[in-house]
């Protein structure tokens, strides 16, 4: 799940070096909040996810990437504010399939 993102944050990060090195922060900039704001739409399903466990440790490794996006982003001098607006990884990107109400109803506690 998470490999095709980092592969793709990799590649980002490749194009972002090459944008500095010619010194167009403002076009590197722009790359890596293209990247956090799709980052922040990505939707996983699960469709039997039990009692959540995949989804949380899904949700935790794409919070972790998040940080590591934010991180690059405000070393550059990008806006840390998009962390507080709209975009950002949330639980509602996360959605499971269970027949078992209970183990519906701790999935949604869990995340």
């Amino acid at each position: 799940m998470l490999e095709p993102l980092r592969e793709r944050w990799a590649v980002v990060q490749v194009e972002v070096a090459a944008e500095l090195e010619t010194g167009k922060t403002d076009a590197a900039i722009k790359k890596i909040e293209r990247f956090y704001f799709d980052l922040c739409h990505v939707r996983i399903l699960d469709p039997a996810c039990g009692s959540g466990n995949f989804l949380y440790v899904a949700l935790e490794m794409l919070k972790r990437l998040e940080g590591e996006v934010l991180d690059v982003l405000e070393q550059l001098g990008g806006n840390r504010r998009l962390e507080m607006d709209t975009n950002t990884v949330d639980p509602h990107q996360f959605l499971g399939l269970e027949k078992n109400p209970r183990a519906a109803t701790i999935a949604e506690l869990v995340l």
